[in-house]
């Protein structure tokens, strides 16, 4: 609706004569008013204003709609438009020169949409298969198949599994677009938390920004196509579709670089002869009845600079116009996308599930081979269902919708191959063949390709393996880039035509992939490398099959192209990969590549035996390779040698320690191995519903901050007090193999560093190394974590995390060394952050709701006990790095080695190292986060109400991390009075939050010396969690009192109080990120 106009005719004024001083019109007003400031009315002036819109209307009504701070930095090239905004608004008429151009505006925006709308309602009407392979034919002619025809719905979630559907998976359609994106529950959680009412009514009102990542094939493309054809539909919406690589080829003109993003959706606009097409997107953008979706597909294909240009145009522009939809495709290695840091959703495509796959065969044998009866394309599909069962590798391939195009079309052709493989060769002969008869039928001058199908093979080979290992580096598994003018030179042959040959590659067979940036690529990783396993399969030969394989085993980037050169040598004479298994074996790592490679089929069956002779003894010692060869079994379909697999591992089980055991156990789930665990392991297992279990459960406190489920014993976890932490580890070296006898030396080197865990001695060391690592780091993984979890959490998980490290891992073992303590904290420190930081810390970010925070609740909602031990043994490792578990499980072992022998020096003749303790030290290395954060996954947790015990301590350990909190005070103090539970949780919950009186700590001590006094399970929680009575594995029972007393040593207190908090200084951290934006 148009404003009232404010101009009356008979009002005048007299004019300053400030203007820009350009155009004739603007002259004129000078002219006019001159020099002595005649009066001129406002209706004359507004005349004038017409004249100066009959020359500049189109960039006027445009730049109208523009925030000014906008409109001062992104318009260089509307100077003179900007003028006579300018010079209206200083004196005092923009309103009417807005309502001069509002009829005009409203009428062409209206007339564009319709026909903008009109021209695209056929856009990506055909179903592309250009990179798949030669499309069906009907009679004799390629059949024309439509998109709407062929689309399956594409799943997205959150995260990406290329061996399974996330349970979060869901499709995403067009209304999705629409409204805003979901708000992580973590955030939910933090505002509801801070009594935040309005941070969620304004989370409704996010940004409705997506980033779509899937891998090459996935269907980025097709989604994006079949979404704008959706979105067009729909009245009341205005989709743009732009590529990212066309938007990047207009940056090579200076012109076409100082473009705003506003220019390219002009463009859009301008291919559908919409006259005046920026003033009309003005008009489109500022109209809150319209939706505007913008679409903009193939980031990846980008550059780095060219990525960070158009990321830094695009959030300009959705700055300007928050209420724009943007969605954004890209393969995982698109670096330069936005980010969750500018309000930007990542949702990764599904891999394609059976029911995907038989909807998509059906429509293909429907629409692309004509079969128009349901009974005709129905069983035709469940024919390839079942030729797909029967092929062992085929399935997994089929996952990617592209590839399960590619096995459709050779389907109708002939068997699909049984190999990986084979498959991929099948399909890189049908693009690369193929594109013959295209060639000559097209004439296209530019493209060139040889005549000899078998050298064209071979010189493509050749390209693979030069640029796979052009620069000598690791390549990461990933598809590698290439300047055009290298990839020209890297075919290195005396053809005259090679850079015809290129575009062939490119235009013709789709084998390679031209970015925008003019650099070239495969057009998917698996063709890359079969194309490297097929140059080495045909130059390699004797010892060099073996010189080769050294050579590049131990990256583990070329595995899957080793795998794929194994076979295809397996194929023709398997004896020759005899030397090369040998060798493999003497090798860690070598030996879990081998197991991939007979995972394949490859390989005879005495190298096979001679292999799985050692598996058993293998997994003891873990490793990420082992847990690759696993995965590789698990989708293996060689019956027999899984049988053997089965047997072998079931027999090696009888002998196997708890922690070897969920070793085993971890293995066999990922090879989807049915084997009986281990007894041992199987004794930590839930129910614990017995003291017995309860005991042996604290073995498995480093797996998860909740574990053991049940609010009772879980929340016993946080007593505050050195026995609790001694009685972990004792129980931990019992359950490993230690005898009475080997206590005994234990006890005093733990309670030496026990003791530090709760003391405040090292509070000045702990905050100086601490310090120094923050301001040593450039501070991009705090930013990080930070805007993940918020600051609240990450300075009371650094507090905690540190606190243990510390006191655990750098205490001084001697005397002598006492001056170099605090190096050795700072050693401790900085590598515990380097690997941290390298390895976990991304899927700790990833897992955080899941396996930290949300523990406490799921397991109580469901009412049941979780089989926590199960995923104790697939999680274990994944809770703190491998890395820094060996490195430091080296450290631990060495010293509390050396400390072991001193004490048993003095009590035996003969000193014997114990063979578990290698096992202890791993162990104890591996279950620092798991250990260290009870206190914080409660303090950070969201329970419901109906959980009074997990809500006191909720209230109880944020108090701890705020002692001076009036606020928590008075919650603590009202809670406590209306709990309706035993009285020692309200003691305890005071004394948790540091405010508890001597008649509290009175109590909690009395229950702790004589848990008697209370039922089952909190008598079994006290006793064992508290008191620290030790269970050995003929069930007699020893307590931590008695053991003290043997040794000669005073036992450790039952209950302390809580050191007093780190400061962590992360302020400066986000003040520099700030600064970092500001500037």
């Amino acid at each position: 609706m148009a404003r009232a106009p404010r101009v009356t005719a008979g009002r005048s004024r007299r004019w300053s004569g400030r203007g820009p001083g350009r155009g004739d019109a603007i002259s004129q007003c000078e002219a006019t008013s001159g020099a002595g400031g005649r009066s001129m009315t406002d209706k004359e002036l507004l005349e004038l204003l017409k004249g100066l819109l009959s020359s500049q209307f189109e960039e006027v009504v445009f730049l109208l709609g523009i925030p000014p701070a906008y409109l001062s930095v992104r318009e260089p090239q509307a100077v003179r438009a900007i003028e006579v905004i300018r010079y209206a608004t200083d004196n005092g008429l923009r309103d009417e020169l807005e309502d001069l151009v509002q009829p005009a505006r409203r009428g062409d925006a209206t007339t564009a949409v319709e026909s903008y709308r009109a021209r695209k309602s056929e856009a990506f009407v055909r179903w592309d298969l250009r990179n798949a392979g030669p499309a069906p034919t009907t009679d004799s002619r390629p059949t024309q198949t439509r998109l709407d025809d062929m689309y399956i719905p594409l799943r997205f979630a959150p995260r990406f599994d290329p061996f399974k559907v996330s349970p979060l998976a869901r499709s995403i359609v067009a209304e999705d677009l629409l409204q805003p994106p979901p708000l992580a529950s973590h955030e939910l959680d933090s505002a509801r938390r801070a009594g935040r009412d309005h941070a969620l009514r304004e989370a409704h009102a996010l940004p409705r920004r997506w980033v779509v990542i899937g891998v090459a094939g996935s269907g980025k493309t097709t989604w994006m196509r079949s979404t704008f054809r959706r979105l067009i539909e729909k009245a009341g919406v205005l989709p743009v579709f732009l590529e990212a690589r066309a938007i990047a080829a207009t940056w090579r003109s200076s012109l076409g670089a100082e473009q705003p993003f506003d220019h390219y959706l002009a463009g859009a606009l301008a291919e559908c002869n919409i006259a005046r097409p920026g003033a009309i997107l003005g008009t489109l953008l500022a109209d809150s009845s319209l939706k505007v979706v913008v679409l903009i597909d193939g980031w990846d294909e980008l550059g780095d600079a060219q990525g960070d240009r158009l990321r830094e145009r695009l959030l300009e522009f959705s700055g300007a116009y928050p209420g724009v939809a943007i969605v954004v495709s890209s393969r995982p290695y698109g670096a330069t996308y936005p980010a969750r840091a500018e309000m930007f959703r990542a949702q990764y495509i599904q891999p394609l599930s059976d029911d995907d796959i038989r909807m998509l065969a059906q429509r293909f044998q429907r629409h692309a081979h004509g079969l128009a009866q349901p009974r005709e394309y129905e069983a035709r599909a469940e024919e390839f269902m079942v030729a797909l069962a029967l092929a062992p590798n085929a399935r997994s391939l089929a996952s990617t919708a592209l590839l399960l195009t590619m096995m459709l079309l050779l389907w109708h052709q002939a068997p699909l191959p049984g190999r990986g493989h084979r498959l991929y060769h099948a399909c890189l002969r049908n693009m690369l063949i193929y594109r013959v008869t295209r060639l000559s039928e097209e004439k296209r001058d530019r493209q060139w390709r040889p005549d000899d199908d078998e050298e064209l093979f071979r010189v493509v080979a050749e390209l693979a393996y030069r640029l796979q290992t052009k620069d000598g580096k690791p390549f990461h598994r990933t598809l590698l880039i290439c300047p055009w003018d290298e990839a020209v030179q890297l075919l290195k042959t005396e053809w005259p035509q090679r850079e015809n040959f290129l575009r062939w590659l490119i235009a013709s067979a789709g084998v390679l992939v031209d970015r925008a940036d003019g650099s070239v690529q495969f057009s998917h990783l698996s063709f890359q490398e079969h194309l490297v396993a097929h140059h080495l399969f045909t130059t390699c030969e004797g010892d060099q099959r073996i010189t080769m394989m050294l050579e590049h085993m131990a990256d583990r980037s070329w595995w899957e192209t080793l795998r794929q050169w194994a076979a295809l040598i397996g194929d023709q004479r398997p004896e020759k990969l005899t030397p090369v298994f040998d060798k493999l074996r003497t090798k860690p790592d070598g030996y879990w590549l081998a197991g991939q490679i007979f995972a394949d089929g490859t390989g005879r069956a005495s190298d096979f035996a001679a292999w799985c002779a050692e598996l058993a003894s293998r997994l003891c010692d873990p490793s990420d390779a082992s847990d690759d060869c696993a995965v590789a079994w698990g989708s293996c379909k060689q019956s027999d040698r899984l049988a053997i697999l089965r047997d072998t591992l079931a027999a090696a089980c009888t002998s196997l320690h708890w922690l070897d055991g969920s070793r085993h156990a971890h293995w066999c789930k990922l090879a989807n191995l049915n084997v009986p665990r281990a007894a041992k392991f199987r004794a930590v297992e839930p129910p614990i519903n017995t003291p017995q279990a309860v005991a042996r459960s604290r073995v498995l406190f480093g797996g998860a901050a909740s574990w053991p489920d049940g609010d009772e014993l879980a929340v016993l976890r946080i007593w505050p007090s050195t026995r609790v932490a001694i009685g972990i580890r004792l129980q931990s070296a019992i359950s490993l193999g230690a005898g009475p006898a080997d206590l005994l030396p234990m006890l005093p080197t733990l309670l030496v560093r026990a003791n530090r865990l709760w003391s405040g001695k090292d509070h000045a060391l702990l905050e100086g190394s601490v310090g120094r690592w923050i301001k040593g780091s450039d501070g991009t993984l705090i930013r990080q974590q930070v805007g993940e979890f918020g600051m609240s959490f990450v300075q009371d998980f650094v507090r905690d995390t540190v606190r243990y490290l510390f006191g655990y891992f750098a205490v001084p073992l001697h005397e002598e060394v006492l001056e170099s303590e605090q190096a050795m904290m700072d050693r401790v420190v900085q590598e515990f952050g380097r690997l941290f930081v390298r390895t976990v810390v991304r899927e700790f970010a990833e897992r955080f709701e899941r396996d930290f925070i949300r523990d406490f609740t799921l397991y109580y909602i469901r009412g049941v006990v979780r089989d926590y031990p199960r995923e104790f043994a697939d999680e274990f490792p994944r809770y703190f790095s491998r890395e820094f578990a060996r490195d430091f499980g080296q450290y631990f072992a060495l010293h509390f080695t050396r400390e072991l022998e001193q004490a048993l020096q003095r009590s035996r003749s003969e000193v014997v190292v114990p063979s578990w303790l290698p096992a202890l030290a791993f162990l104890e290395a591996s279950s620092v986060v798991g250990r260290a954060t009870p206190r914080v996954a409660l303090a950070h947790g969201s329970f419901p109400k109906e959980m009074f015990l997990l809500g006191l301590f909720k209230l109880a350990c944020q108090a701890s991390f705020e002692p001076g909190s009036n606020f928590l005070d008075e919650s603590i103090q009202r809670s406590c009075a209306a709990f309706p539970g035993h009285p020692l949780w309200p003691a305890l919950a005071r004394h948790m939050a540091r405010r508890s009186e001597p008649v509290e700590r009175a109590l909690l001590e009395n229950l702790a010396r004589h848990p008697e006094n209370c039922a089952p399970p909190l008598s079994w929680g006290l006793q064992y969690y508290v008191r620290g009575d030790l269970l050995f594995d003929d069930d007699s029972i020893v307590t931590l009192d008695e053991l003290c007393d043997r040794c000669n040593v005073p036992p450790p207190p039952l209950l302390e109080d809580l050191p007093p908090e780190l400061h962590i200084p992360l302020d400066h951290v986000i003040m520099r990120r700030d600064l970092m934006r500001a500037t």
